[in-house]
This record gives structure tokens, sequence and C-alpha cells, in this order.
């Protein structure tokens, strides 16, 4: 099962959370420790933003396995930035392609994905006769992943919507809803698990979700405090007097450390909103239309 780490906050040098942490992205590239797939090396992807720039991510991807990806251990030390995703990819839709490598970009937000949407080959073409031009066009991959922000693409594009986080939260929940009603309407009936982050460079979410209740789903994690340091080998963060005073938030499918406390579970059926003030809060996912 893919992994994923995403981060909003104070200003941070990425090697210090992608790669100096004792269970940091690239070890668990090698040996994820939660989960059945301890092996991710199918690609990577790493997406931030310059705000000093514009609100647009850059995009760094490659098929290469993290731990033997030699630009992204050249860009890591060097890139500071206050927003970023990473992710990790073990392949189960999709071949291993440039294409296929997550995070995924819509003009200012980013998208990414661990999990899957069980049955998706027989719904793929379903999927796609749902989707505007823009959105159909958009897709350049073969994931189950990509498919879905697409969908969540067109159905904020049809309701005028703008990509701020409650928006995308509540289209995007309308949007599980939907691809349950093609698998349903298909005979589909096996489990989708649904570990989901998007960000729109100053606000952020992240989903865990799986449509059958019953089920464990993959593990998913914040920590939030008053600021993220790597130091002497160890990394921490540090915690705030209250949640008002948050400089820092990661989201990650993994712990990076083994501290208990600095880490909070995102219980499954509910999802995290991180707004521009890093602010957190819990919601639960209730399917529903719009």
């Amino acid at each position: 099962m893919c992994r994923f780490i995403a981060y909003q906050g104070h200003p941070i040098v990425l090697d210090d959370v992608l790669i100096k942490p004792k269970n940091s992205l690239i070890h668990q590239s090698i040996h994820a420790l939660e989960t059945e797939y301890p092996l991710n090396g199918d690609g990577m992807g790493l997406g931030w933003y310059v705000h000093d720039i514009d609100n647009i991510p850059a995009l760094f991807r490659s098929v290469m396995p993290a731990w033997n990806e030699p630009n992204f251990m050249a860009l890591a030390p060097k890139i500071r930035t206050r927003c970023m995703f990473a992710h990790i990819r073990a392949a189960n839709v999709g071949s291993v392609s440039l294409y296929n490598c997550h995070p995924f970009k819509y003009k200012n937000c980013l998208f990414m994905h661990n999990g899957s949407i069980e049955g998706f080959a027989s719904i793929k073409r379903d999927l796609r006769r749902k989707l505007c031009n823009e959105a159909y066009d958009w897709i350049m991959g073969q994931t189950d992943s990509e498919h879905l922000f697409a969908l969540l693409i067109h159905n904020m594009l049809a309701h005028d919507y703008e990509f701020t986080a409650p928006n995308m939260a509540k289209v995007f929940i309308h949007t599980l809803k939907e691809v349950q009603s093609i698998k349903e309407s298909k005979g589909i009936h096996q489990p989708d698990f649904i570990n989901v982050v998007m960000g729109n460079s100053y606000e952020m979410l992240a989903f865990r979700y799986v449509s059958d209740a019953t089920l464990d789903s993959s593990s998913l994690y914040f920590s939030a405090g008053e600021e993220y340091l790597y130091r002497n080998g160890a990394c921490h963060m540090l915690p705030s007097e209250n949640e008002d005073s948050n400089q820092a938030v990661l989201v990650v499918s993994e712990k990076l450390t083994s501290y208990v406390a600095e880490w909070h579970e995102i219980v499954p059926q509910h999802y995290l909103w991180v707004d521009e003030n890093l602010h957190t809060r819990l919601f639960p996912i209730e399917i529903l239309t719009i």
C-alpha cells in the first residue's frame, strides 16, 4: 500500500521530514511498518509550494524508487517550503509510469491517495463518461486515484465551486457516493479503501474512509504543534499551548517516530481539515448529495 506525507506550517527544509527521521519516507519505501505491503518502490513524487512566487505547486515525479532517486536526494536538502506533499507508490492499478505517480496537480491543488477502488477496471468506462471535457482531457495516467480526482474536479466545475477546503470536502464526499453508485450498478461489492490528502496551498484535507465500515482501514495520523524540529538525529513536534497557536501540521500514513504522544489518529470514516490558520478539526464522513 502506498505511503505519503503532507506538511503545512512554518518553513521547513524537506530532508528534515522526508529523509532524516527514523521512519522517514525513504525508510518506508524499503520497509513500511504499518501495512502488509512493506515495499513501495514503484515510483515517487513530491509537490511543494513557493508562496513568494505564486500558489501553483511545483511538481517532481519519478519512476525510480525513492531510496534510489538521486535527483530527489539532491533536491530535498535544498527546498524550503511551508506546504508540501510527498508520496511513494506500490502499484496496484496502472503500470509503473511517470503519469501514474502521485501527487496529481490541478491548477493550485494537489491530490494523493493510498488504497484502492476495488473493481476499478469494470467501472472505469462509466466513470469517464461522467466527466466534462476539461476533467476528461486532464487525465494522463491509468490509476483509480487520478480518475477519482478527475471526478472530483468535474463535480467542482459542474457546480462552479471555488477550490476551497469546505467546498472540496463536501464535493469529495459526494464523489465517493457517486463511485459507490457506479459500482452498485455493476454488481461490484468489494470494499474501497480511501486515504486521500488534498490541498490548495493554504488549506489541507485528509480523508480516511472504507466503504464497508466493519473493516479496518489503512492507518492515517496527524501531528500539530508550535514547531516541527529535526535535531541531533531525532524529529519532534513541539507542543502548542492551544490549537489556536499551531505553527506546523503533519499528515502521515505512518508515524515518523515512536513518540506516540505526538501523533493523533484520524479515525476511520472521518476527515481532517487544516485551515489557513493551521487550526485542525475532525469531521465525520457522511455520504451526502449536493
